[in-house]
């Protein structure tokens, strides 16, 4: 069973529940790893490289988080 890192939580919290694929692969997940927590439901895509904790209510905050962390350059 694969767990989220405690950097990973920790980016989660500092995050208003969002983070990207690319900061969740610099804490330490691989992306087979968070796969098999994405079909566990330990966290939820929102977009593209944009993932939630299900822990965190989804809100406006976390929406317009989760669409600058997948398109930062915009």
């Amino acid at each position: 069973m694969v767990h989220l890192t405690p950097s990973a939580h920790h980016l989660f919290a500092s995050q208003h529940g969002v983070a990207s694929l690319p900061q969740l692969q610099s804490t330490g997940l691989s992306r087979s790893q968070l796969k098999r927590l994405e079909a566990c439901g330990a966290i939820v895509r929102l977009i593209n490289t944009a993932y939630r904790t299900p822990s965190v209510p989804l809100d406006e905050m976390t929406r317009c988080a989760a669409v600058c962390l997948a398109h930062p350059t915009i």
